[in-house]
């Protein structure tokens, strides 16, 4: 096969294993039969799933959600702070991270990133005020946040933590799972993500038995969980935030192949790496145990978009991420601070290129990106 007819996309989800096709299929069947879409209590797929969350994370409470969206907010809201209240957060993210602060009547506040491409635990510590009630860290791409110094600074001031697990579903650091070091802790199953569903999923980890509580009202328009008599019956203003059980049933046959998938992303990256060091600038990695968790592979590269444009002349798909900064859109510069020193994260996000990165990619496709990538740099 020649190179010019290879084609790489960014990303691919078709399912070509007809062993997995024919699971997925056999479980949908069983809920379409049951007739129950929404929830079928302990008999449900979304409790089982539930269920296995709690043992894969160690935590005592785990909720399902509609969305990775709808995870961070509630999280949010189960907090109970004031209008106004501010939270640390990174401005080197997707925007739901802040939208989420903003939905919750909450003020984001950014600070400057590392080299890991995660938030600063030493700016932290500068932007805290008497307002500050909250620090959001974001997992960036998989590769976990300095987490015990975050702790520290949350102790020392009680502050709480909510972990933005969005690409770290897998992630872990000194052995702690992400979500370890917070009171709350939100995921994304988004189809994208290393272990998605075929649609919008999400959840929610703590060990909280009052917040887990309170996330149940939320997730469902605030409705009163306990000796409930009446429709109307609520403890909170909230939207509809539940997930269904056609997503949970998916979910409990694709969590059984996701050390299956993981080895081959793996796999990947260490490709990635040895051929590539060279060339790039690779995300930083600050403890001697990680699992990064794999959702995106996103080296910084000179000459960055010139390297897109000739990737895109062969075929190869390839994604700018968080360029420009999220406090650069409109409906967030009103949270921007001047003052503040964003260096890192305004340098970082024009130089990082996220390259294709998915299990089922061809050793061809691979060979075609690197090869590729050579060549640019052979000629620049």
């Amino acid at each position: 096969m020649k190179n010019s007819k290879i084609i790489v996309p960014f990303l691919s989800l078709k399912l070509h294993d007809k062993h997995k096709k024919h699971e997925y299929l056999n479980q949908l069947s069983k809920i379409l039969d049951s007739g129950m879409y929404i929830s079928k209590g302990k008999q449900g797929s979304i409790y089982i799933f539930e269920e296995k969350l709690k043992k894969y994370f160690k935590k005592k409470y785990c909720i399902l959600t509609s969305s990775g969206s709808s995870s961070l907010y509630l999280s949010l809201r189960a907090l109970n702070l004031k209008k106004g209240d501010e939270v640390i957060t990174t401005p080197y993210t997707w925007l739901i991270t802040s939208s989420a602060i903003v939905s919750a009547g909450l003020k984001p506040v950014f600070v400057d990133i590392g080299e890991d491409y995660n938030i600063c635990p030493l700016e932290i510590e500068k932007k805290i005020t008497k307002k500050t009630k909250a620090i959001l860290p974001v997992h960036m791409a998989g590769q976990m946040c300095d987490m015990i110094a975050i702790k520290n600074i949350a102790k020392k001031h009680k502050l709480f933590i909510v972990e933005d697990c969005a690409h770290a579903f897998t992630s872990s650091a000194e052995n702690k799972k992400s979500g370890f070091f917070s009171e709350i802790a939100s995921y994304s199953l988004n189809p994208m993500k290393a272990f998605g569903a075929f649609g919008e999923t999400g959840c929610v980890t703590t060990n909280s038995y009052k917040k887990s509580q309170i996330l149940r009202s939320l997730l469902h328009a605030g409705m009163t969980q306990s000796k409930q008599k009446y429709v109307n019956e609520a403890e909170y203003i909230s939207l509809n935030h539940k997930p269904d059980e056609l997503q949970a049933g998916l979910l409990n046959i694709s969590i059984n192949y996701l050390a299956e998938k993981m080895k081959k992303l793996e796999k990947i990256l260490k490709i990635y790496n040895s051929e590539l060091e060279n060339l790039c600038e690779l995300q930083k990695n600050f403890f001697k145990k990680n699992v990064h968790g794999k959702y995106l592979y996103m080296p910084r590269f000179r000459k960055r978009n010139e390297l897109q444009s000739f990737l895109n002349t062969k075929n190869i798909e390839s994604k700018t991420y968080y360029s420009p900064l999220l406090i650069n859109s409109k409906p967030f510069k009103v949270f921007l601070d001047t003052r503040n020193n964003l260096a890192n994260a305004t340098l970082i996000s024009s130089e990082t290129l996220a390259l294709p990165f998915f299990y089922n990619m061809s050793e061809n496709q691979l060979d075609h990106v690197i090869a590729n990538i050579k060549k640019f740099y052979k000629n620049n």
